[in-house]
């Protein structure tokens, strides 16, 4: 059983799940960023999740949010299944689509976390050797703040069923700092820039070559990189370069496992007038009749 997550209101996440085997079951194609956009379009306007970065690579995505009702397990739910399930109708197959290892969650804390994992969100298919610049990458980039448009994918859904035809999701401009959106914005497309750069450098000066988008869109959605996938790593939830403020937030995630572990502990017993801490998403989403600390 693995340790329970304090879901907090208004928190910042970055949210990564790779493909079972590492296979490239989402190898960019219109269908697959077709069925990409519009699941996540639905899953935000179920949970109120709101986007702010998003990549999808062949065999994993990440993506930036802002959970502002703490839904983002619902958000998760949704968006897993129903790309596993309209996907793999499109590839003819029946097995698990993601891998069985839990999806990484990490809580961004401060606004210069928010952009270090939107840049690495946009420039991963630059540090994976794919393509020269992220304006490249064939699969689905968005960041831009605006409203996009999807239609809903053949295949799975019926045409008379409860599925909108036609869907919106809306990119907000992550919160990487203060001042407008477009000030927002230009500091992330500078940070890019830089991080771009720094890449192609070190690319040139080990004498590698970029894939490239052809070289992408020949690979089967069966295949599997090269490289051996890295086994036994930390799996962190937070992330914060601010030492003090680090420290003070896995003081306070310490804190809620121990008070979560009391109170459940104590429900388990069949004991009354529990309080759970805040942030026990499981005891308040599934309406089980215990107290939960407000946030």
């Amino acid at each position: 059983m693995s340790l329970p997550r304090e879901i907090l209101p208004n928190s910042v996440y970055l949210i990564t799940r790779r493909c079972t085997q590492r296979q490239f079951l989402l190898r960019p194609s219109r269908y697959v960023n077709q069925t990409f956009l519009y699941c996540t379009a639905v899953a935000s306007k179920r949970t109120g999740v709101v986007v702010h970065a998003l990549e999808v690579m062949s065999n994993h995505y990440h993506m930036v949010v802002t959970d502002p009702f703490a839904r983002l397990p619902e958000f998760l739910a949704w968006l897993h299944e129903f790309v596993a399930k309209v996907l793999n109708v499109h590839l003819g197959r029946w097995e698990n689509f993601w891998a069985t290892e839990p999806t990484s969650c990490v809580r961004l804390m401060a606004a210069e976390d928010v952009l270090a994992k939107v840049v690495y969100t946009l420039t991963n298919a630059v540090a994976a050797g794919l393509v020269e610049r992220g304006t490249d990458w064939p699969g689905l980039r968005l960041f831009t703040p605006g409203r996009r448009s999807v239609r809903r994918p053949a295949g799975f859904f019926r045409d008379d069923g409860s599925m909108a035809e036609v869907e919106y999701l809306n990119i907000a401009a992550a919160p990487v700092g203060a001042g407008s959106e477009q000030v927002l914005l230009t500091a992330i497309y500078a940070a890019v820039r830089a991080r771009e750069t720094v890449l192609c450098r070190q690319r040139r000066q080990q004498g590698q070559k970029v894939l490239g988008v052809h070289g992408v869109l020949a690979q089967r959605p069966t295949d599997v990189p090269a490289s051996l996938a890295p086994r036994r790593n930390l799996s962190p939830r937070i992330a914060c370069r601010n030492k003090w403020l680090r420290l003070d937030a896995l003081s306070r995630s310490v804190q809620f496992l121990r008070q979560y572990r009391a109170a459940y502990r104590a429900w388990s017993a069949k004991l009354t007038n529990l309080l759970f801490p805040a942030g026990s998403y499981r005891m308040r989403a599934f309406a089980v009749p215990v107290l939960v600390a407000a946030a």
